[in-house]
């Protein structure tokens, strides 16, 4: 068998938010050895996005509640990319459950007018970007029922390596967090 057959093999049964989460952050880092070896490499940036999305995401409907039970003192990075987000709605409690939260609607719900306003941008906007901006505002049904004033919005410009330090931080917490749960 050729090296590395395996490692495409099957998640092993009841470890798949478990395995996931390690082999994003392996995947990642090969991502990154390979950048720091050959210019002509896979484009880590967007593979830093997909892999914000599928361990937001995909666990969501499984696992969404006990994550925000997860201990804030595990989320170093985080709490350090809470300090810049640029505006957070009124009633945040700023920690690293309400990051993700705005993190995983500004990934999930694509900007409507009618319903969620949310978005990802990325900063530069050219070939060459260096940071990613997540964009999470209320519905307008929020804003005219008064639940939020007009102009409310979450957002976060953050850069491609504090993204990377949050992503791996996350790896290794939703790691050992499911090896309980599952």
């Amino acid at each position: 068998m050729e090296k590395g057959v395996n490692a495409m093999s099957q998640y092993e049964k009841n470890k798949l938010f478990q395995e996931f989460a390690v082999r994003t952050k392996r995947n990642l880092q090969i991502i990154e050895s390979q950048a720091l070896k050959n210019s002509d490499s896979a484009f880590e940036f967007t593979q830093l996005v997909n892999s914000l999305y599928g361990l937001l995401i995909l666990p969501q409907q499984r696992y969404y509640k006990e994550i925000m039970r997860i201990d804030q003192s595990k989320f170093i990075v985080s709490t350090k990319i809470c300090n810049i987000v640029s505006s957070w709605y009124p009633d945040d409690e700023r920690d690293a459950h309400c990051l993700f939260r705005h993190l995983r609607n500004s990934l999930s719900h694509p900007r409507r007018k009618t319903h969620y306003s949310a978005s990802l941008e990325f900063s530069p906007k050219d070939d060459s970007p260096t940071s990613i901006i997540f964009i999470d505002k209320p519905t307008q049904k929020q804003i005219t029922e008064g639940k939020y004033p007009t102009g409310t919005e979450f957002k976060l410009e953050v850069h491609h390596n504090d993204l990377k330090e949050m992503i791996f931080e996350f790896c290794d917490i939703l790691s050992d967090y499911y090896s309980v749960l599952e």
